[in-house]
């Protein structure tokens, strides 16, 4: 009878190995790239999935800390776009311009616009000055702001 316990218990020990040793089958499926990059492709396309995906990470440690680098890398980029706009006024003003543009021949764009101006006092002064028929900083004069 000692015998015989011992065989099983030796037996059920070596299962139990066996069974933690080897890895889970969703493991092994991510650990081919190929498949693993399908599957992300999959879960990308599809609306509930991506919001599936995102609560997981928000509830993961290491899904919160990318969120958080993604952030961080975001804001210097925004910063960055900025300074560049700040040490480029061709650049910004092309770009001014080409808005402009494009809200002239959009009336719910344009009102866009004047209302953000509106919001901010300087640039209102600074686009009414370059509505009398002058340029500012060799910006051509802006028509349409009575709009």
């Amino acid at each position: 009878m000692k015998f015989l316990f011992t065989r099983m218990l030796v037996i059920v020990l070596f299962a139990l190995f066996a069974s933690c040793k080897s890895s889970p089958a969703h493991l092994k499926i991510l650990s081919n790239k190929d498949t693993r990059n399908d599957i992300i492709q999959t879960i990308a396309k599809d609306s509930m999935m991506s919001n599936e995906m995102i609560e997981a990470m928000m509830n993961s440690e290491n899904g919160l800390r990318a969120m958080q680098q993604h952030q961080i890398m975001l804001a210097n980029s925004h910063k960055s776009i900025l300074n560049m706009l700040k040490t480029k006024p061709g650049l910004m003003q092309g770009m001014l311009l080409a808005m402009m543009e494009s809200a002239s021949q959009d009336s719910s764009m344009m009102s866009a616009m004047i209302n953000i101006m509106k919001a901010n006092l300087q640039m209102m002064q600074l686009m009414q000055s370059g509505t009398d028929n002058s340029s500012v900083n060799g910006m051509p004069p802006m028509t349409g702001m009575g709009h």
